[in-house]
């Protein structure tokens, strides 16, 4: 029997792992278990630990399993905020001398923003803030405004702020330091990056033996940055036989990419930019993991393949071999498929849910996931914080965007505001 160490608790990973007779070590933070719904009884030996910043824990299972001399086949680190505190289980387990250099190059954003320049890909002019209170008049000199401030190790659009000019960038700068950065981030670097006006497009790639065996660029409704209150939050898969352009182009980056980090056999998720006047790709960040919120399961339905079983098979399938991973053929081809986050209409405490029947009277909604329930606290104008995750199909992407805006008018939450 194989044996995972899995650094990230996901629902549908874990179903699949049972019914590949995976043996599961599951490492789980404090984090996932208050706000993730977690079911350790799933795992056949779970790990729970206060944070994947903590070394001592973090060595503490690599002694253990070394101790009751337990082989682990292959770990695997998808989890956005840990990315670091996994590849160091993943650096003494597998003997892997490269993860470490690759994962800091894929997690922090200065890094990652250098490493592409370096091989000829266009990236936003940015600036690394180490000192939030010395640093930035620098910044906003070379940057000038707008611009964008986030944590240099950030997850998702968490404490991401587009700064118009220096009184907003006082009172921003003032809650800071009031309110801190969420409590699964450590570091307090940030990078300050020009604001890139134009559409914003996700990639989603899996790669065994350093060949491409699905690839799929997503278009979000609009940029992550603007997606909360009530904008729609989401993206679109577009079809490659319609962008081949897009695609041809997306894929000439991620090679770039690839050759550069040595990328084998995993997940890659990117983000980027069509600058709206120029048309340039301009990336934004990329990661070696499988993409959060519902991007997989839309690119399931959209392509007929799941993201988690592909990269499951590219860790663990015949070396040699790619016959058992051929992309089946997508069950809804002649349509798009998208994905969106359905929010309250104001912040508050959820007093009332709807139903799970309310969404029967819309066309093609393929997959639903309550995300939070009554009781839980909503921030509308938290672009991360997911709420209900509904997976739908249409004939156009605007038949989507339609779909989309019209159940965020009808269905209707119970609130206690804020």
């Amino acid at each position: 029997m194989r044996r995972l160490l899995v650094c990230k608790w996901d629902r549908d990973f874990m179903t699949l792992l049972k019914k590949e007779d995976i043996e599961v070590y599951l490492v789980v933070d404090q984090y996932e278990c208050d706000h993730c719904d977690v079911d350790l009884s799933m795992a056949d030996v779970a790990y729970k630990i206060s944070s994947f910043n903590s070394l001592e824990e973090l060595m503490s299972i690599v002694v253990d399993l070394r101790e009751k001399k337990i082989t682990i086949d292959k770990v695997v680190n998808f989890i956005e905020h840990g990315q670091l505190g996994a590849s160091l289980l993943k650096h003494f387990i597998e003997k892997d001398s490269n993860i470490l250099e690759k994962t800091l190059t894929a997690r922090d954003k200065r890094l990652m923003k250098a490493v592409a320049r370096s091989v000829g890909v266009t990236v936003a002019r940015s600036c690394s803030v180490a000192d939030l209170d010395t640093e930035l008049s620098s910044a906003t000199a070379v940057l000038g405004y707008p611009f964008i401030l986030k944590p240099a190790y950030g997850i998702g659009a968490y404490s991401t702020y587009k700064i118009k000019d220096h009184a907003e960038l006082n009172k921003i700068v003032s809650d800071l330091k009031t309110n801190g950065l969420p409590g699964f981030l450590s570091s307090q670097h940030f990078i300050a990056e020009e604001f890139i006006n134009g559409e914003e497009f996700h990639i989603d790639a899996i790669w065994k033996n350093g060949q491409e065996i699905i690839f799929s660029i997503s278009r979000y409704f609009c940029p992550r940055i603007g997606a909360g209150n009530r904008n729609l939050n989401g993206s679109i898969v577009l079809p490659e036989s319609q962008y081949e352009s897009l695609y041809r182009e997306a894929r000439e980056v991620c090679l770039k990419i690839s050759r550069e980090l040595d990328f084998r056999n995993e997940a890659v998720h990117i983000e980027f930019f069509i600058e709206k006047n120029s048309g340039k790709f301009i990336l934004s960040e990329f990661a070696t993991r499988i993409a959060g919120a519902a991007v997989s399961d839309s690119i399931e339905y959209a392509k007929g393949s799941s993201l988690h079983q592909l990269l499951l098979k590219s860790l663990l399938g015949d070396e040699n071999t790619l016959d058992s991973l051929n992309v089946k053929n997508p069950p809804h081809d002649t349509r798009f498929v998208g994905w969106c986050n359905i929010i309250p209409a104001v912040s508050g405490k959820i007093n009332k849910m709807p139903e799970k029947n309310f969404f029967q009277q819309y066309k093609n909604i393929f997959k639903i996931q309550f995300l939070q329930k009554e009781g839980d606290l909503v921030n509308v104008d938290d672009p991360s914080n997911w709420c209900i995750l509904i997976v739908l199909g249409a004939d156009s992407e605007q038949g989507i965007v339609d779909t989309c805006n019209q159940i965020l008018s009808d269905i209707k939450f119970e609130m206690i505001p804020s």
